[in-house]
């Protein structure tokens, strides 16, 4: 068997050397026998997250696969969230060569648990047309925020399309649209303001959010604002502030106390303990369930 390094020196000095590249699609390449893969899960940053491909070449030549926006992924656990590719990319593997790409993902149900670090998932062949359009509009417009998280959700659980939401309102009447096409539900306006909170971070109360400067920390008193549902008393939930502008996180936030109430095992968040904010800035107030953004409130500071 030929040596794959000793090959690929051979053809970076051998003069007026020319080796073909083979283009194939990440299915035909699978079907064909020309890579084999697996598929790792890796908990992503910002919005989004991570499946880690790897895949090898088997052939004696160079290939170039291309891994579509709308592939999809099915977990190994049957409580864990499948989750689908949103964005697309391509990947040359020299001959006999390994190589891991990192591709951008959303989970396909809310209800579910999230994956553990290093979980392997199963390819999909054929997933439904529906998906594939999604996941390519998502591609195209490069929409990488909670919109579409929303979105995916929106379609896999045949929720209203009230359910797709952001801080984008062109964004999110795109998404709307669309998929209130497939699934044959009323296209709703959205209402920005809903989403959207205007705060004073220098005293004094704005819808019912009541925020001060650090010392002592500013406190959002939220009532039945940040009312979450599809959740159980063993998930594992943390809240974070983040900047709506870097997408970096400001801080943790602490001392908050989770009232589980009734049998459909909503959650009501109050007094929230957060990181000092300032005046005129938007803010991310997400909830992580299991590592998993699972729903965000944004805010504007004045």
């Amino acid at each position: 068997m030929i040596n794959p390094f000793l090959f690929q020196l051979l053809t970076l000095t051998l003069p007026n050397t020319t080796i073909p590249v083979e283009h194939y699609s990440f299915q035909n390449a699978l079907n064909q026998n020309k890579v084999s893969a697996y598929c790792n899960y890796q908990a992503g940053r910002k919005n989004h997250e991570r499946l880690i491909i790897t895949a090898t070449n088997q052939t004696k030549k160079p290939v170039k696969i291309g891994i579509p926006a709308g592939t999809y992924y099915e977990a190994s656990v049957s409580n864990w969230q499948d989750h689908i590719i949103t964005k697309s990319d391509s990947v040359l593997l020299p001959p006999l060569s390994r190589k891991s790409i990192s591709m951008t993902a959303f989970c396909c149900e809310s209800h579910d648990a999230g994956p553990k670090r290093g979980g392997r998932f199963f390819l999909k062949e054929n997933p439904e047309p529906k998906s594939l359009e999604l996941c390519n509009i998502l591609d195209s417009l490069n929409i990488m925020n909670y919109s579409a998280q929303t979105a995916v959700w929106a379609l896999f659980s045949d929720r209203e399309t009230s359910a797709i939401y952001g801080a984008d309102s062109s964004t999110v009447m795109t998404l709307r649209t669309y998929l209130g096409g497939v699934l044959n539900k009323p296209i709703i306006p959205f209402n920005r303001g809903v989403y959207v909170k205007r705060v004073r971070v220098s005293g004094g109360s704005t819808n019912n959010v009541r925020t001060r400067l650090s010392p002592p920390p500013p406190t959002f008193h939220c009532g039945n604002q940040m009312k979450v549902d599809s959740i159980s008393a063993s998930d594992d939930i943390h809240l974070s502030l983040y900047s709506f502008e870097t997408e970096e996180e400001v801080g943790k936030i602490a001392q908050e106390s989770i009232l589980l109430k009734g049998k459909n095992l909503s959650r009501y968040i109050y007094n929230i303990s957060l990181p000092q904010m300032v005046a005129d800035e938007v803010y991310l107030v997400r909830l992580m369930r299991n590592g998993v953004v699972f729903k965000e409130w944004m805010y504007e500071t004045v």
